[in-house]
Order: C-alpha cells, then sequence, then structure tokens
C-alpha cells in the first residue's frame, strides 16, 4: 500500500478540536432550507447542527462566530475537508485572527474527519426525518441533536453531555418513569453552602471524567491507528522530486460522490514544498 501510517490527533479538554462537514443537498424544506452543517467536538463527541439554505464561506463563518465561539469559546484547531468554504480567504482569515489552526483532510481520505464519520451515521437518520417530513426536516434537529448528546459514546464511555457539563440532562422520559419527592424543599437551607458543595463535587467529578475519557480516546485512537497503519507503508519524498501520481476517479450517483481507486488516473508530477511529513502537494 501507498498509504502513509495514520497521525493521531491528541485532543486533552473540551472544545480543544472540532470537525466541520456540510452535508448535501437535501430535499428542500419549507423554509428553503437543502444542507446542513455539522459541528463536532473531538473530546466530548458533542454534535451542533445548523440547517442551511446556502453554504457560502460567509454563512459558515457567521455560524463559527455566533453560534460556536460565542457559546464554547475558540477551539485551537478546526479539522475539515479543503471544500471552498474552509480554504477561502474569508474563513482563513477569521481563524488566523482568532487564533485557530485550521487543518484540512484529503477528499479521497474522510476517514481522518471524525465529523464525517458522524455524518456517515447521521445520514441514514436525516433520511428517516426526510421521508416522514420532506419539507420540515430542519425542525426535528434539535431533537436528533438531543438523542445523540445524550447517548453513551463507544469510545470515550460517556455521554457527551456529561462530558461537557458534568451531568445528564433530565429528558422527558425521566419524567414518566421517577417520581420526584414531594418533601423535596424549593430551595436548600443554606444556598451558599450548597453551591460551594456541589461546585467541588463537580469539579472533582469532571476531572475525574475527563481523564477517563481521554484515556479511552487515546485507547481508542491508538487502536485505529495501528489497524490502518498495518495496510500503510511510511514513504518520504523531496521537493522537486519527481514522482507518479494516482488521482481517484470520481463516480457520482444522485447526490453522492464516490472516489475509487479501481479507475484512478496516474500521472508525472514534481513534489511541492512540504505541508507536513504525510503531505506532498504536487505541481
Amino acid at each position: 500500500s501507498l498509504n502513509a501510517p495514520l497521525q493521531m490527533h491528541i485532543v486533552q479538554e473540551p472544545w480543544h478540536t472540532i470537525g466541520v462537514d456540510i452535508m448535501g443537498p437535501l430535499p428542500v424544506t419549507q423554509r428553503q432550507k437543502q444542507y446542513l452543517l455539522v459541528v463536532v467536538d473531538y473530546f466530548t463527541r458533542w454534535v451542533e447542527l445548523f440547517p442551511l439554505r446556502t453554504t457560502t464561506s460567509s454563512d459558515i463563518a457567521h455560524i463559527l462566530v455566533d453560534e460556536i465561539i460565542c457559546r464554547w469559546g475558540c477551539p485551537t484547531y478546526i479539522l475539515s475537508d479543503n471544500g471552498p468554504q474552509f480554504v477561502s480567504e474569508l474563513f482563513t482569515n477569521i481563524c488566523s485572527s482568532l487564533g485557530i489552526r485550521n487543518k484540512t483532510t484529503s477528499n479521497y481520505y474522510p476517514q481522518t474527519n471524525m465529523t464525517e464519520r458522524m455524518n456517515r451515521n447521521l445520514k441514514p437518520m436525516i433520511a428517516q426525518y426526510a421521508q416522514e417530513n420532506a419539507h420540515s426536516w430542519d425542525r426535528h434537529l434539535s431533537k436528533l441533536a438531543l438523542s445523540i448528546r445524550t447517548s453513551v459514546n463507544e469510545t470515550t464511555g460517556d455521554t457527551p453531555a456529561y462530558l461537557n457539563f458534568g451531568r445528564d440532562p433530565k429528558l422527558p422520559l425521566d419524567l414518566l418513569i421517577t417520581n420526584p419527592g414531594n418533601n423535596e424543599p424549593l430551595l436548600p437551607t443554606s444556598i451558599s453552602t450548597e453551591v460551594d458543595t456541589y461546585k467541588q463535587y463537580l469539579r472533582k467529578d469532571l476531572l475525574t471524567a475527563h481523564r477517563i475519557a481521554q484515556e479511552h480516546n487515546e485507547v481508542r485512537k491508538m487502536q485505529q491507528k495501528n489497524k490502518y497503519d498495518q495496510h500503510s507503508s511510511k514513504r518520504s519524498f523531496k521537493e522537486g522530486q519527481l514522482v507518479w501520481v494516482s488521482i481517484p476517479s470520481v463516480l457520482k450517483h444522485g447526490n453522492l460522490i464516490l472516489y475509487t481507486k479501481d479507475l484512478a488516473v496516474l500521472f508525472k508530477s514534481l513534489v511541492l514544498p512540504l505541508l507536513s511529513s504525510t503531505v506532498f502537494p504536487m505541481e
């Protein structure tokens, strides 16, 4: 195989690294939405879903600032594919001015982007919503996001909500299967004492949860890397070197775009200045 060994991206805290990806076009809704912007926090697996009419750089930048940064703070990294919205001058300038490092992945190897993997799980859910409510799937996204945020992730061993807030939210179903005590006071007898106690408990609980999640993440990533590297080989190229390049052919099936190596185009090219130890741009 000509694949390079998989590069591990270690994340140690919530909202340090996020992935962004665009799904669509989907069935057009009554509000003229036909695309879905998916944002995933790599540490907690918390997902944000934003329906869009268009997918311009301005649309994406607006959501990044107003809906992500204003809510969760500035991430250190944003991972995306190299779609025009994410490599545009506007998007890269915003990231640069906020101290965010924008890293792109190859279209041919979307397995390196967690958000695209999340989308593979989302597509059947969106398809079901779209089939049952073709013109209103965008109105159900908050419920879909809630189900993901409150489901235990097999990699972290916790729900995204718990890793984000230190507790799982009370869901409508919880109210049907539990019986709150009638004797509970509406307010604690000593608010300051209760708050201090809760803060200490929450901090301790969050630190423990984050440590466990980080350990799970690192183990899972190492397993994925080892599995991937079994079919890879490390190769090194120099700037100006003449090499053969294989570009997978593009197959379109409806709105689905696939890349296949079976019909790959082979041509000669010169290696340009290296971007990293495994990314070699070609002339």
